[in-house]
């Protein structure tokens, strides 16, 4: 009995301990419960901190046993045997030697040994029977060997100020010109930005990173730096394409003062605001910013020069690293030739002498007895030329007008290149005649809520040659007005075109034709004009037309296009107006078309039978059905688009859609109607459909509707005559 008592204790035992044999470490969840010393170790999990060691390394890679009951809690103070194969060192950690710690777990750390091949070598965890192994990959590594060259290699020569990114790679190599893989890499840029940088090269030994100008849109050179261990290497790349746009005069007479405007853009074109930008003069004529030298939010900066030394000047702008200057070089004439009076753009009343005076000074000293000759595009002069002053180098003409408008008058030295241009305004004075307009002649009455039904009454002011007179002031009045309306302005000033306008609001009455008077006088004078309009856009008229062309829609049907139009009492065509439109059978025709010689035409069997539909509802109504068939005869077998219509400039066009077998077998009524002010205005037209001229003229080719789609004669009682409707 104690024998057998021994044995099955033996066996219970053994059924719960588990056998040897490699394991995934994490088939089970490790229960956080802790186990004791005297607990039986169930399984063994073996984990390593990396799958691979490289063949020159020192520190290994760390292993962790841990060891589990039946019940996956961890099992402490078990002791477990951790070795490894293919000449690797494994040195145990912590203070617990070879025996489990309070968590349950060993650890050791596993070296390549003196060995330094490329090899597989495995781990094993063993308690008992059970077993578990790991594999650790020894492979090639590269940290023994130092880097010898960096080359570094750009997809882009330069680097635009607009932002574009270059690829920057840096290729590690050894001595040997050998690719260094897993080398730790640094790049560093003195200016711009460095993004995406690769911090060690890859298995091809080459490291990346993108560089861009950043926010910085100066052109200037930027220099790269790739480190490695202690070698490091340097490319130069130029940031470029920030321009210095100009525009100014090519050429300049002494003491004449013009100006110069900068545009500063980067190589994108886009204007960079917020840059300094200078001006210099090589014969150091004078040039002063006119709001500061720092580009506006357009990226424009405008310098004012003066030449106050003659010459050919060198005019140079920097900023941001880019320069402009004018090309050709600015070219300052000692010669001073200009007109001294008037004032350019001055005003020249209507038939008054006006003297004009024009100087020639070189160096600024005054030339006299030089011959200038005048011309003018308008008025006369009273020389062609004239001499200049000896003391003040002045030449002068008179000019009269009996034109008003704009004119210019040039002068030139003779024996000289030298011109100046003097332009003028000639202006009337005396106003004699007025005529007064107003537009448009008709308009809508307002109702008492509404006030956006307005006309424009101008009054054209000229003098006696019909020269337009400006700066007069002009009277509005209303001589007779029944629809209640007013003018917004009594008084307006006329201008360059002698024209003075304000605004005529029409009341809430209507009137008959021209019943609304207008008057306008020129203050002070006699110069009176009137005009007359209509208030008056109730009553709608509305007509139906269209052309002689049809079209098809496919093959099978056709589509004639209708014009509506649409207009008030006095005919003025109106916008926006709302048309309904409807197209209804009336008539449905039986029999079939013969062959005349020429074309195809009705035959002798022709019956008109009207629409049996008819109160026009779509609905088949006691007494309606006269062929005794159950429907409704001919049916809306034509369609009609838009059904609803808005006009512009007083027309709308719609199209009828059919099938081209109902040519010539249905007779329409075509009907347009319109309300206003709730009351309706329409018209109707009543036709057989038509179709296109060539399906008929073809004896080998009849028209689809050569027998017509209701038969050749009326069906069962229909009511039908041969005598068209």
């Amino acid at each position: 009995m104690t024998l057998l008592s021994r044995l099955l204790s033996i066996l219970a035992l053994l059924s719960l301990t588990a056998c040897g044999g490699g394991g995934d470490a994490g088939t089970s969840p490790l229960v956080p419960t802790t186990g004791t010393g005297s607990t039986s170790v169930s399984d063994l999990v073996l984990e390593l901190a990396s799958p691979s060691i490289t063949n020159s390394s020192t520190t290994g890679v760390t292993a962790t046993v841990t060891a589990l009951d039946g019940n996956r809690n961890v099992v402490k103070n078990a002791a477990v045997t951790l070795s490894a194969n293919s000449d690797a060192v494994v040195t145990l950690t912590g203070t617990q030697g070879s025996v489990t710690d309070s968590t349950g777990r060993l650890q050791g750390v596993v070296t390549v040994g003196s060995n330094r091949t490329n090899r597989t070598i495995t781990v094993t965890a063993l308690i008992g029977t059970i077993s578990r192994t790991a594999s650790l990959l020894v492979v090639d590594g590269t940290t023994s060997v130092n880097p010898a060259t960096i080359d570094i290699l750009a997809s882009a020569t330069t680097a635009g100020t607009g932002g574009d990114g270059v690829t920057l790679r840096a290729f590690v190599k050894d001595k040997n010109n050998n690719a260094m893989a897993n080398v730790a890499v640094v790049f560093a840029a003195n200016s711009g930005t460095l993004s995406g940088s690769s911090t060690a090269t890859d298995t091809a030994g080459v490291a990346t990173a993108t560089f861009s100008a950043g926010a910085d849109r100066s052109n200037r050179d930027a220099v790269i730096t790739v480190t490695a261990s202690t070698i490091t290497s340097k490319l130069t790349i130029p940031i470029t394409g920030t321009r210095l746009l100009l525009s100014g005069p090519s050429s300049l007479t002494l003491g004449e003062v013009t100006a110069f405007d900068v545009v500063v853009t980067d190589s994108k074109s886009n204007v960079v605001p917020g840059v300094t930008v200078t001006a210099s003069s090589s014969l150091g004529n004078p040039l002063v910013p006119v709001s500061g030298a720092v580009s506006n939010a357009n990226g424009q900066v405008r310098y004012t020069y003066t030449a106050t030394k003659a010459g050919t000047d060198t005019v140079t702008f920097s900023g941001y690293g880019a320069t402009v200057s004018p090309s050709p070089a600015l070219v300052i004439s000692a010669e001073d030739f200009a007109f001294v009076s008037p004032a350019a753009g001055s005003t020249v009343n209507v038939n008054s002498p006006k003297l004009l005076q024009v100087r020639y000074r070189i160096g600024g000293v005054p030339q006299g007895g030089r011959t200038v000759a005048f011309a003018s595009t308008g008025g006369t002069l009273t020389a062609s030329s004239a001499l200049t002053d000896p003391t003040t180098g002045i030449a002068q003409v008179t000019l009269t007008s009996a034109s008003a408008g704009p004119l210019t008058v040039q002068a030139s030295v003779q024996g000289s290149t030298t011109t100046t241009t003097l332009p003028l305004s000639v202006v009337a004075t005396l106003p004699s005649k007025l005529v007064l307009q107003v537009n448009p002649t008709a308009v809508a009455p307002n109702s008492s809520a509404s006030s956006s039904n307005q006309v424009q009454v101008t009054a054209k002011v000229t003098d006696v040659n019909g020269n337009p007179v400006q700066s007069q002031i002009v009277n509005f009045t209303r001589l007779v007005d029944p629809s209640g309306g007013n003018l917004l302005q009594a008084t307006a000033t006329t201008d360059a075109n002698g024209q003075a306008t304000v605004a005529y609001r029409p009341g809430a009455q209507s009137t008959a034709d021209n019943g609304v008077q207008l008057s306008a006088q020129v203050a002070g004078t006699s110069a009176l004009g009137t005009a007359s309009l209509t208030v008056n856009q109730s009553a709608l008229f509305i007509a139906l037309g269209t052309g002689n062309t049809i079209s098809n829609v496919n093959a099978q049907t056709y589509k004639k296009d209708w014009v509506v139009y649409v207009t008030d009492s006095n005919g003025i065509p109106l916008n926006g107006v709302t048309l309904t439109i409807k197209a209804i059978p009336t008539h449905y025709i039986t029999g079939n078309l013969i062959w005349d010689g020429k074309v195809w035409v009705y035959g002798s069997n022709i019956q008109y039978c009207p629409n049996e539909d008819a109160n026009f509802n779509g609905i088949l109504d006691a007494g309606e059905d006269k062929n005794g068939d159950g429907i409704l005869w001919p049916g809306n077998v034509i369609s009609v688009t838009p059904g609803s219509a808005q006009t512009l400039n007083g027309l709308a066009t719609i199209s009828l859609v059919y099938a081209e077998s109902y040519v010539p077998w249905v007779r329409m009524k075509l009907t347009a109607s319109a309300s206003v002010a709730g009351t309706e205005s329409k018209t109707d037209v009543e036709f057989i459909v038509t179709g296109a001229s060539e399906d008929f003229s073809a004896q080998t080719n009849p028209p689809a509707g050569v027998t017509s789609p209701y038969g050749l004669v009326p069906k069962g009682a229909a009511v039908c005559s041969v005598t068209p409707p």
